[in-house]
C-alpha cells in the first residue's frame, strides 16, 4: 500500500467516524471535491491547504494520525457527540494556535520551494 493510498483511507474513516458523506465534508470544508477525492483515492497528495482547511472545521481531529496510523483518529473518545461549536480545541487554545502557526509556516515554505523551482 502507498502512503498516499494509507492516508486517504484515513481520511475515509474520519469521514465514516464523523457519519459524514463526501459532498457534507467538502461543503463544510470548502476543500476542493476533485481534489479531496484523488486524496482520499491515494492518487494525490493531501496539501496543507487541504489540513488547515480541514483543522479549521474539525480541530479535533489528529493529523499525526492521519499522516503516520499512529494513535486514535480524535482527539476525544467523545468525537461523534461534538457540535463543531463545542469542539474541544477551541481557536484560542495554545495547541490549535500552535498547530495554526506550524500549518502556514509549512505552507510558507512550500511557496518558497515552488518559486525556487520556477
Amino acid at each position: 500500500m502507498t502512503k498516499n493510498l494509507a492516508i486517504g483511507q484515513r481520511i475515509a474513516a474520519v469521514l465514516e467516524a464523523l457519519e459524514l458523506n463526501q459532498s457534507e465534508f467538502y461543503a463544510r470544508t470548502k476543500i476542493n471535491q476533485s481534489q479531496m477525492s484523488k486524496v482520499i483515492n491515494g492518487n494525490k497528495q493531501f496539501s496543507h491547504g487541504m489540513i488547515e482547511k480541514m483543522l479549521s472545521v474539525y480541530p479535533y481531529i489528529n493529523i499525526t494520525s492521519i499522516f503516520t496510523g499512529i494513535g486514535p483518529l480524535f482527539f476525544t473518545d467523545q468525537y461523534n457527540q461534538v457540535e463543531e461549536s463545542q469542539a474541544p480545541y477551541k481557536t484560542d487554545d495554545p495547541l490549535f494556535r500552535a498547530r495554526h502557526h506550524l500549518l502556514a509556516a509549512l505552507g510558507e515554505v512550500d511557496a518558497a520551494i515552488a518559486k525556487n523551482c520556477q
